[in-house]
């Protein structure tokens, strides 16, 4: 999963956190839930794959480690 497609499923998920009843409103459903993919995004957001030197070689942003660092592949592999 590229580093868009995974800041898109969090998006996604986020969206769908929203619950509109009979009248039109929209309701707050699971806020812990929305508030723990707010966090997420910002931990991607961080994360992000850059080129330093050499353009064959992707380094996370954040940690400097090869892309997908550590930390993204745990969480691409929490989200499916």
């Amino acid at each position: 999963m590229t580093h868009d497609e995974l800041l898109a499923r969090i998006d996604e998920l986020y969206r769908r956190s929203f619950h509109v009843n009979k009248e039109g409103e929209e309701l707050y459903v699971a806020n812990n839930f929305r508030f723990s993919l707010n966090a997420l995004r910002a931990v991607v957001e961080l994360h992000k794959p850059t080129v330093f030197i050499n353009p064959n070689e992707i380094q996370c942003d954040d940690c400097f480690d090869e892309y997908p660092c550590r930390t993204i592949q745990a969480i691409e592999k929490e989200l499916g």
